[in-house]
């Protein structure tokens, strides 16, 4: 289906104006004619628009062909304008082509008025593509002239045809300094030559290329860019020249080095901070607001262990037997709240961790204080202990005296010849309870450490095995003696006498735990402290110590009762 043309027609003769119109119709041409006659018509119909093609008569009644064609370049330019005249001239006709008319067309020949519209319409269509074309190119170069993007486009050996406003502004080059000179000429040598190898093979292989360079400014200052280089080729695909747009991105490489600059210093603290959380004695973690632990020190790894067991899998509630919020709060007294677990002590502080606006969590820091408790209550132990026995040697001291002469007055009682038989078992049993009673005052100058101790190389297991033959005959026969030791020498340098005393009394207790009958174990076994341990018992050194344990099968001692049984005199 043809297209429509719409044609505006100057035409006073209406026979005329249906004869064109019956060629261009015979021709195939299929039209949509718009006749005027006068000038007004003609204007008022040209102004309107529409139309595709303007045919034209040179000499009318009331108007004229040449005032028509400059009347149509004013408003029109772009229409194509012919002549249909049967009156015009040589001269006519070349002012008219001059002045801006397609072209003209006899009457006398209207077989040509359809090739003639065709030819116009098809020169019309041409130059409105030129134009459209010119107009994108002048887009396209005011784009590339006012790109904030450097743009350069070399031939294929890399010598500088174009470059934009852009490029002077980076480097300080003037255009008329690089045109027709090398690329190389930019190159600041810190840039590997790898790196130029790899972008020649890329765009000689007809590939776009990425890359970044380090260059060099006309003042000598460096500067990077981000630079994407593309071949262009001609129709038939050979590459003609290479396009790069670079974009500077000196500032962005600076703000990356002072990142990384930063990003390190921040590192380097990190692992500080992280040295000393690791390296401090006591245990460090941090509680998020969800009351899950979020970051450990090793210290606080085995402390939560022994307090809250399940500390890795969920939300902490309880650190031993104490309700985490109760540890959030500050405690009455001082700094820490103190949690007892499994026989070991330890001090809490929680304190929050704030931003502007928020609470973002807690910083928790534990202290195993063990041994310092444990130091605590032998030191006070020792105090009452001294004391108890400062005063106990000031007594055992007078006691003293006075059996001293109770029993030197007994003895000489006894040496006489004249006493009766019952007088003489009378003295005698004086003399028995003086005794009794200076081994008891003995007993108290043995705690108040003001008697003196005989100490010798002792083997422990011979001496318990004998022993332990003297408390079979001394306990009733439904206790069971048991010895264990892990090897065969133990030897130490120890109060014989002292040792005994101490396991009888022992044995004595258990035989009164055990009315019914039990067993009674005597454990002999080597004990290595290192530096660092928590020693039993206030004084200890590091090194190797023999340890006797005795246990028995009795009810035991409450934890009430226990707390007391070093204490002088003290029974239940």
């Amino acid at each position: 289906m043809n297209q429509l043309i719409h044609i505006l027609h100057l035409e006073d003769d209406a026979v005329d104006a249906e004869l064109i119109q019956e060629k261009l119709e015979t021709a195939g041409l299929s039209c949509r004619i718009v006749y005027t006659q006068t000038r007004d018509e003609f204007e008022a119909a040209l102004r309107q628009g529409g139309h595709d093609i303007i045919l034209a008569d040179f000499q009318l009644p009331m108007y004229d062909g040449m005032s028509a064609l400059r009347l149509a370049q004013e408003v029109c330019p772009e229409i194509p304008f012919i002549f249909v005249s049967g009156t015009m001239g040589e001269e006519a006709v070349i002012e008219g082509l001059t002045k801006g008319a397609t072209d003209y067309v006899l009457k006398q020949r209207l077989s040509r008025v359809a090739p003639a519209v065709r030819r116009a319409l098809h020169e019309a269509d041409n130059w409105r593509a030129r134009q459209r074309a010119e107009e994108e190119l002048r887009k396209l170069s005011r784009a590339v002239e006012q790109s904030a993007s450097t743009i350069i486009i070399t031939d294929t050996q890399g010598y500088i045809e174009y470059a934009n406003p852009r490029f002077t502004d980076v480097t300080g080059y003037p255009l008329e300094e690089v045109l027709g000179e090398h690329t190389r000429f930019l190159g600041s040598g810190h840039t590997s030559p790898e790196v130029y190898k790899q972008l020649w093979n890329t765009i000689i292989a007809g590939k776009e290329w990425h890359g970044e360079f380090q260059n060099i400014k006309k003042n000598g200052e460096l500067y990077w860019e981000s630079a994407s280089i593309s071949p262009i080729k001609s129709a038939d695909g050979i590459i003609t020249h290479f396009l790069a747009v670079k974009e500077d991105i000196t500032e962005r490489k600076r703000a990356e080095v002072e990142r990384e600059r930063l990003l390190a210093q921040i590192r380097q603290q990190a692992q500080e901070v992280q040295f000393i959380i690791d390296t401090v004695p006591e245990g460090i973690f941090l509680l998020s607001e969800d009351r899950r632990v979020r970051l450990t020190n090793p210290i606080a790894e085995e402390i939560l262990v022994l307090l809250a067991p399940g500390w890795k899998n969920g939300r902490l509630d309880h650190l031993g037997s104490r309700p985490l919020q109760e540890l959030l709060n500050s405690p009455p007294k001082g700094l820490w709240h103190e949690v007892e677990s499994y026989g070991r002590y330890f001090e809490v502080a929680a304190r929050p961790v704030e931003d502007d606006l928020y609470q973002r969590g807690w910083v928790f820091v534990l202290r195993d204080v063990t041994r310092e408790r444990q130091i605590q209550r032998q030191v006070q132990s020792q105090e009452r202990l001294a004391a108890v026995g400062q005063l106990a040697a000031g007594i055992a001291h007078d006691f003293n005296n006075t059996l001293a002469v109770i029993k030197l007055y007994s003895e000489i009682l006894l040496r006489s010849t004249e006493l009766s038989t019952r007088s003489q078992k009378k003295l005698q049993i004086i003399a028995q309870q003086t005794q009794r009673a200076a081994d008891l005052i003995q007993q108290i100058l043995d705690f108040s450490r003001q008697s003196f101790m005989e100490k010798q190389p002792l083997d422990l297991l011979p001496f318990l095995k004998e022993l332990n033959r003297l408390l079979k005959r001394t306990l009733p026969e439904n206790i069971q003696l048991i010895l264990n030791a892990d090897r065969n020498e133990y030897i130490i340098q120890a109060d014989p006498s002292r040792i005994q005393q101490v396991i009888l009394n022992l044995a004595l207790n258990a035989r009164d735990a055990m009315p019914q009958g039990g067993t009674l174990t005597i454990s002999l076994n080597t004990l290595q402290l290192a530096p660092d341990a928590v020693f039993p018992v206030l004084g200890m050194v590091p090194g190797e110590w023999v340890q006797v344990a005795l246990s028995d099968s009795g009810t035991g001692m409450s934890p009430e009762i226990l707390s007391h049984m070093f204490e002088p005199f003290f029974t239940t």
